[in-house]
């Protein structure tokens, strides 16, 4: 019984999503970016996002939604830059176009986004069972 858990825990670790190099990751396809981005004379920002790449997930795209509007669809190992009107900002990520599927709940972040200023969030299955979204330093 020892060695049955044994086995799991090291399974479930080898599940959990993995931070890939932004320069290895493929740009999410336009096909999937629903995002309309400020006018380039409006005040703004551009925000990285990627996803973690990884077996848990990997299979389906998630929805990344911006002040409740679907922004895109990302692939796992994925990443995507937008442009961002300055001010307080929520970043959702989401399984599926239900919010109940595979039982993992969106999960969302607030950022008070400034001018030239860089920012970045990381997309992934940190601990093998939630969908989680946070910023991180390139």
């Amino acid at each position: 019984m020892k060695n049955l858990t044994i086995v799991l825990l090291i399974f479930l670790a080898g599940c959990a999503t993995h931070q890939i190099a932004v320069s290895e990751a493929p740009v999410v396809p336009k096909d999937r970016i629903a995002w309309i981005s400020p006018s380039s004379d409006s005040p703004h920002a551009s925000i990285l996002f990627i996803r973690d790449a990884g077996f848990v997930g990997g299979g389906g795209a998630i929805y990344l939604s911006i002040n409740g509007k679907d922004a895109a669809r990302m692939r796992a190992g994925e990443k995507l830059v937008l442009a961002v009107p300055l001010g307080l900002h929520s970043f959702t990520v989401r399984n599926r176009e239900s919010p109940d599927s595979w039982g993992s709940r969106p999960r969302t972040v607030e950022a008070e986004i400034h001018a030239k200023r860089e920012y970045a969030f990381r997309i992934g299955y940190f601990d093998a069972q939630n969908l989680q979204i946070e910023p991180f330093r390139k």
